[in-house]
Parts: C-alpha cells; structure tokens; sequence
C-alpha cells in the first residue's frame, strides 16, 4: 500500500501541489531510473529513488512503477485536498528464466533441463535464486564474473512425464538472512511423448526409373523439417518439404525392387520411421504376332478373330487401357476387344450376326482393314501397333439382300 504522508509546503502556487516520493526495494535500497506514471504523466526517479508528479486537482489517481528488471507495482493515491501528497513504492525484483530444452519428450528417457535466471540483485553474493519443480526445490548456483548476475542449475524430468505444460517457480532471497527479495515468477516446459504420425508412402509398388519417393507426416508440436529426411536404398536423398509432405525425385532407377525409408521426428525429439518397396518398370509393353495379315477369303472367313499378343515382363498390362479400332477407308469403329492375361492375348471376335452399324460390328465385306491396338502398362508406359488385311470374295448376305453398314 502507498505511504501517505503529513502536507508539506508546496514549490509553487497555492493552487500547484504535488504527488511525490521514494521508490525502494524491500531491503531498503533506492531505486533509480524507475518509471512512475500518472496517466499521461510519466517522470523517473532520481539517483536518490525520488520522484516527483505534478498536479492541479484533487481525486483518485493510480500510479504505476516499473522498471525492466523489476516486478511493476501499482499504487492508488486519493487526494482529498490540494496538497502535496507523498506515495512510496517498495518493489520486489523480477527474473527471467531460461530452460534448454522448453519441449521435450520423455517416452524413452529422462531429460536433463538446463535452467538459466538472469536479474539484478542489491547484492548478487548474498542473493540465492531458487527453484521449485513439483515438490523438489533446488538453488542454482551463482555464474561467476557476468553482468548482469545469473545463476544456473539443471532439473531431471523423469522418463513417463506425462504429456503437457509443467510449471517451474523460481525467487530470490538473501542468502544470509532468506528474505525474499524478488517475486516468484514462472516457466513453463512442455511435454510431448506421441511420435508424428505417417501415410501415404509412395510410390508402394511399381513405377517409372523416375520417381517421386515421398511420405505425409503430422504431428501436434509440429515436425522438424530439418532432422527428417528419406533414404532410398540405404542413401539419403535430398528431399524438400511441400506443407506437411515430404518428397525427393529419383531419375534412372535400375530395374528390379528398391527399398525406401522416411525418418520423421519432432521438435520435441520423438522420432517415427516406415519402410516400403517398390519395383522399377524399365519399358513399355511390347506388341506382337498381329492376325488376321495378308489375304483372307471372305465367302469362308468374313467373321475372323482378330488378335495381337501384349506382353509386360514387369508390372503386367492394365485391362483397362486396351483399345482396339478396325477402319475400312475412311470409317473406323472402336469394338469391345477382350484381353486375356493368362494367355497376354488381346481378342476381338468379329460376329457372324450385325450388332451395329460400326465397321467389324458383323461379317466384313471386302476390302481393306487396318486394325489398331493400343495399351498401357500398370505404370504407364504405353504402346500401340496396327496391321492391315485385305478381306476377298462375295459380300455376306443378311436375310434376302446385302446391307452394308459402317460409321467413323
């Protein structure tokens, strides 16, 4: 509570009075240099922790005292007269403490916190900093020769704390005398023992010589980008980061199966790894022994299989890339071919009877066909071919009459 004093004579008009005083710490020692505000008037105590504040009416004024190593105090002065009108301060020192690691996990182990406090004391020899840390209580030992003082000392967080924010006090006494001299602040370190979590490796079965290997990471404390990284093979790759996704680019892959490795760990030191493979598919599906070629009769054979052999010696033909067109001049018609992967026939039976208009969509008539193929492999690669026969004889009969029926 301020100190209110007896008026004393006022150093200028009788209507001019004053709100003044000393500022001190609890040991009695002034205190200059600290700032005592009234509203918008601000002024410093001298070197002798006195202050003075100007003022012209009477009422209810709150003061406030700081300075950047000590606890702010604040002061409510009423004024019922004008008179000068004396407010003293006593403060208590503030400390700022520092803790090296202020995240950590203990899932595996114990961790040691380093604990640094920095502040000023009237007498940094005979001033004892402690620490309390759930029921333990520690005094950290005065850094010899530094200025502004410090003191240090280490705490042992057992392995299983559990998950959260953890409380550290800390004050100052006399150490000849245990008056406590400054106020008991806080820190605050943080507990995180859950792993990051990963997904979505890829590629996880086959791909291209060129690839992109990568891994999604989360983590509520957030991931250390810089101490996570992918490994291919045994050898770390320069990945990037694109939000919470990590990622390397590979080019000429040798063919066959490859191992790849991510390695995320947090900032609180909890580390998570996965382990996939895949194999390189070096090249694209070859096509072969394309039939019906050359001549064919069509009084016997309007109605032929037409085939082409596909094979992938690696990751195998994707069914649904198959396509197949047959084109007779300009019209051409894309039919229903089947791919067998047993036998890596790819089939189209033309039919003895008319079920459509399209080219191939019942028995051909004669002329010149030119049948086209086209697949994909189950990484991409594609390839086409295409072949011609000619189709010779009387056209089919359909009922009584010929029709001839085909579109583009």
């Amino acid at each position: 509570m301020p100190v209110i004093s007896a008026p004393e004579a006022s150093a200028g008009p009788a209507d001019v009075y004053d709100i003044y005083g000393s500022v001190t710490d609890v040991l009695g020692n002034e205190l200059a240099g600290v700032t005592v505000r009234n509203g918008g008037q601000v002024t410093a105590t001298d070197a002798a922790g006195d202050y003075r504040l100007g003022q012209t009416a009477t009422g209810t004024f709150t003061l406030r005292a700081s300075r950047s190593d000590l606890a702010a105090a604040t002061r409510t002065v009423d004024i019922l007269v004008p008179q000068d009108t004396r407010a003293d301060f006593v403060m208590l020192y503030a400390h700022q403490p520092t803790l090296s690691p202020n995240l950590l996990s203990t899932a595996e182990q114990a961790v040691t916190v380093a604990v640094e406090v920095t502040g000023t004391a009237p007498d940094p020899d005979d001033t004892c900093v402690w620490l309390r840390h759930g029921d333990q209580e520690t005094q950290a030992a005065q850094i010899p020769g530094v200025s502004p003082p410090r003191w240090e000392t280490e705490l042992v967080i057992p392995q299983g704390t559990a998950e959260g924010l953890h409380r550290v006090d800390h004050w100052a006494e006399v150490c000849s005398t245990g008056e406590v001299i400054s106020w008991v602040g806080h820190a605050n370190y943080e507990v995180d023992n859950t792993a990051p979590t990963l997904s979505a490796p890829t590629p996880t079965s086959w791909t291209k010589p060129e690839a992109i290997i990568g891994v999604t990471a989360g983590d509520l404390v957030g991931v250390d980008t810089a101490r996570s990284y992918l490994e291919l093979d045994g050898t770390q790759l320069n990945g990037s980061w694109t939000g919470y996704r990590l990622q390397a680019s590979t080019s000429a892959l040798e063919p066959g199966t490859h191992t790849a490795r991510a390695v995320i760990r947090d900032y609180a030191g909890n580390t998570n790894d996965i382990t996939w493979t895949f194999t390189v598919d070096p090249d694209a599906p070859e096509l072969t022994g394309p039939s019906p070629t050359g001549t064919i009769e069509g009084s016997q054979d309007s109605t032929p299989t037409l085939s082409v052999h596909a094979e992938d010696r690696a990751s195998g033909i994707a069914s649904s890339s198959v396509q197949m067109w047959i084109s007779r001049g300009p019209l051409r018609t894309r039919v229903d071919a089947v791919y067998n992967r047993a036998s890596d026939a790819i089939t189209y039976q033309v039919p003895d009877q008319p079920r459509g208009i399209g080219v191939g969509q019942g028995p051909l008539l004669p002329g010149s066909y030119t049948v086209e193929v086209q697949v994909a492999d189950r990484v991409g690669w594609t390839a086409a071919t295409s072949w011609t026969f000619e189709v010779e004889g009387p056209p089919p009969v359909f009922g009584s009459e010929p029709r001839v029926l085909s579109v583009i």
